[in-house]
């Protein structure tokens, strides 16, 4: 009976780890149903409606494209949409100076001006093209402290 009390007692004075904490909050990060639903799994109805259209797929695609055919605005734009999705961005052909110094980044920054002003591109392709030039111009800048850095460094050490 003793013996029995004694495991009792020491399984309620240190719980089973399971996550939690004693107070019955989950520990932070550490998932409160590790063994529950895995990634990718679908709903059941999902796959009930994946396998009542897995054979008429083709049929409904084919009455689809009839529709547009026919000039059924909607199914047009949902063929057209399913089929050359929005490009959200378009390539941008644009000459730009070589650039490995501060100097060579405002000459890109004038071509990038010179584009938009002119209407071959427009602002928001100037502004992502500015952007990337900025985000080069401080590696640029990062890149010469650290020089001048181990330059003043090695003259410092030199001297003593």
């Amino acid at each position: 009976m003793a013996q029995t009390q004694k495991i009792l007692s020491s399984a309620l004075m240190n719980p089973e780890n399971t996550g939690e904490k004693q107070s019955g909050r989950f520990v932070k990060g550490r998932s409160g149903n590790p063994r529950g639903k895995p990634k990718g799994a679908l709903n059941s109805s999902t796959r009930t409606v994946m396998e009542l259209m897995h054979g008429e797929a083709g049929k409904i695609g084919q009455k689809a494209i009839e529709l547009a055919l026919d000039g059924d605005m909607q199914a047009i734009k949902l063929i057209l949409e399913r089929i050359l999705p929005r490009c959200s961005e378009r390539p941008v052909s644009l000459q730009l100076p070589c650039v490995k110094d501060t100097s060579g980044i405002l000459l890109a920054e004038e071509a990038v001006m010179s584009a938009v002003t002119s209407g071959a591109l427009t602002i928001t392709e100037g502004q992502g093209l500015m952007a990337m030039l900025d985000s080069m111009r401080k590696s640029i800048e990062t890149n010469q402290f650290e020089q001048r850095i181990i330059a003043l460094e090695e003259a410092r050490n030199g001297t003593k």
